[in-house]
């Protein structure tokens, strides 16, 4: 745990440089406006947001989850 305590990729965010997709909730515990400023300093990220959900998202919209990696892969072809 000490380990995981002030550990953040910040700083190294501007280094992944392949096609990333981050799926967001609107209701989790960071902000969306976080979340965005992270996913604008990648290269090739993409971010779906998905309305309605909280911290366990695949589990509460597996649905809409699935949907956003399948059209993601889809695009990578």
């Amino acid at each position: 745990m000490r380990a995981i305590v002030g550990w953040s990729v910040a700083d190294q965010i501007e280094n992944i440089r392949c096609s990333t997709l981050v799926i967001a909730s609107d209701e989790d515990y960071t902000p969306v406006a976080v979340k965005k400023a992270y996913v604008e300093r990648m290269a090739r990220a993409e971010l779906v947001l998905i309305e309605d959900a909280r911290h366990a998202l695949p589990v509460e919209k597996p649905e809409e989850f699935n949907a956003a990696i399948e059209a993601f892969l889809a695009e990578q072809v």
